[in-house]
């Protein structure tokens, strides 16, 4: 099916054996005026296909296909008014849709605000109350897309565990989002430079499938338009291709026989000799090599943005009005816990829920930090005052509820063994529970600004602290830089270990990488519309 010239809809059939295309429609073309968009839709109730148009000024129109003595004739069965509002007093204001054949939903993109879902059923009610709204460009909202909305795709996974991907053509990336409602926010990936030719810019159009296309794509294929073809040489816009795995989680394939060697001369893995992504993918913020590598930001609210291979899996609840305070990924990195400061837990993905101090606090009291077990069956939640507090297979190695401290307890690190912690106050005390080992503080010390978080390095035999004004302090570690001579748009908020160094971030969203770990990304250049309080690397 194609739209071409000023609204002419033609459908083609394809010819497996000769791999050309056959024009199927009836009377040779259906004249649309003011198209801008069209999608198809199997309906997986009656099996009967349709086709969305968009209408530039706002509507949506439903065809129904069918078959006429061997041709594709279409008949309208349904029309959408979205009440739009128009770009700049323009009548340009929808742009793309995608229909969901396995949930019956409609997915429609008004350019300047908002991703709208109706259902895809001719039948189905198509009012503005009954819509429902995925994600929008207003940052006061939540909103992480930029306008202009462009090209909407649908890539089906097993279980109905898919993904929905949109095109942010206003900050040149594209959003994730689950399939099956509430359709949560996953991740934003930016398809930049590679080696052999440029990135995706100013993108309409996208399209994903998930299957084996071959040796360069066995997992599926990500395809985005590029509006601003610069490498290998300037020219028209063209379209890219990535790897599917490298826009969307895609789950773990199941295990199979060692792939063959490769013949003499050829880079392994079927990449380029240097290693580098292949042409048009460049280094995208979910990386192609076997070891996962990324991290997740969790701000005020509860909300949570994941980069590189980190993905955002299901919560089991949602988030108390309270603010969250810490995230803890588990062993498997398929789940987090996210702390609040009323006490509550709350569990996603693979993360047990194990019980929490949402009734257990004292007047003033609040959790700051959540430390898991090396098990993954257990975690200690840690207050302000320096109370820990056991949750499943965790051990109490003790804690300083019984002492009057300088500063308040802003965080807490179990060791690797999970016989013991440190606590680290605000003003740079550090305090070592079990198995820790104390390297030194900067309790006596005058400092700039109070001390966010504690980091151990990859020995554990030391560590590192960052102050809020980007500063490091290394204890038996090995100083790896720091931020501390640098003005800083928003207060560092929070430190991780990251591969043979650290990663801080600071409250606006900014990442500031001080290891051999690929940076992928930040919310720096768009900062959320609540603080970033903490960071959680993928394990």
């Amino acid at each position: 099916m194609s739209v071409v010239g000023s609204g002419h809809l033609r459908f083609f059939r394809l010819d497996p054996g000769t791999r050309r295309l056959h024009d199927v429609t009836r009377g040779g073309s259906f004249r649309l005026t003011s198209s801008h968009g069209v999608c198809m839709y199997r309906s997986p109730r009656s099996g009967t296909i349709y086709a969305f148009r968009v209408v530039r000024s706002g509507t949506v129109e439903q065809l129904e296909l069918f078959d006429s003595g061997g041709e594709v004739d279409i008949r309208p069965v349904r029309t959408i008014d979205t009440e739009a509002r128009a770009i700049d007093g323009g009548n340009d204001s929808l742009e793309a849709c995608v229909a969901d054949d396995e949930q019956a939903s409609l997915f429609v993109a008004e350019q300047d605000h908002a991703i709208w879902k109706y259902g895809a059923e001719p039948g189905d009610p198509a009012g503005t109350a009954d819509r429902v709204l995925i994600d929008t460009t207003d940052r006061a909202r939540g909103g992480r897309l930029t306008d202009d909305i462009e090209g909407l795709t649908v890539v089906y996974q097993p279980g109905g565990d898919g993904f929905l991907v949109a095109s942010s053509q206003g900050s040149d990336s594209f959003v994730v989002y689950r399939q099956q409602a509430p359709h949560d926010y996953v991740r934003t990936v930016q398809v930049v430079d590679g080696p052999d030719a440029d990135g995706c810019e100013r993108t309409d159009g996208i399209d994903a499938v998930a299957a084996d296309l071959g040796p360069a794509f066995p997992r599926g294929l990500f395809v985005c338009q590029d509006n601003s073809n610069r490498a290998p040489a300037p020219g028209n816009m063209n379209l890219k291709y990535v790897p599917l795995e490298r826009v969307v989680p895609l789950a773990e394939p199941p295990a199979g026989p060692p792939p063959a060697a490769p013949p003499p001369g050829a880079p392994p893995g079927g990449g380029t000799p240097d290693g580098s992504p292949p042409p048009g993918a460049g280094p995208s913020p979910v990386s192609g090599t076997a070891r996962r590598s990324g991290y997740w930001l969790v701000d005020r609210t509860g909300g949570v943005w994941a980069f590189g291979d980190a993905a955002l899996p299901r919560h089991h609840r949602p988030p108390p009005p309270t603010p969250a305070t810490d995230l803890e990924a588990t062993p498997t990195g398929h789940g987090y816990w996210i702390a609040h400061a009323d006490g509550t837990v709350v569990p996603a993905g693979d993360a047990p829920a194990l019980g929490d101090l949402s009734r257990h606090l004292a007047a003033g009291e609040t959790v700051t930090s959540l430390a898991a077990t090396p098990t993954g069956a257990g975690y200690w939640l840690f207050t302000n005052g320096g109370r820990a507090t056991t949750f499943g297979d965790a051990a109490h190695h003790g804690d300083l509820s019984d002492l009057t401290l300088n500063g308040p307890v802003i965080g807490a690190v179990a060791t690797p063994t999970g016989a013991g912690y440190h606590l680290v106050a605000t003003d740079g005390g550090i305090f070592t529970f079990g198995d820790a080992r104390f390297a030194g503080s900067m309790g006596a010390t005058p400092l700039n600004a109070p001390v966010e978080s504690l980091v151990p390095d990859p020995d554990s035999a030391g560590y590192w602290l960052v102050a809020a004004d980007g500063g490091v302090f290394a204890f038996d570690a090995p100083f790896r830089g720091s931020m501390g001579d640098q003005p800083l748009n928003a207060p560092v908020t929070g430190m991780v270990p990251f591969g043979s160094g650290y990663l801080m971030v600071a409250a606006d969203g900014g990442i500031f990488n001080f290891s051999d770990q690929p940076f992928h990304g930040s919310l720096g250049a768009q900062p959320p519309p609540h603080p970033i309080v903490a960071v959680a690397p993928l394990p």
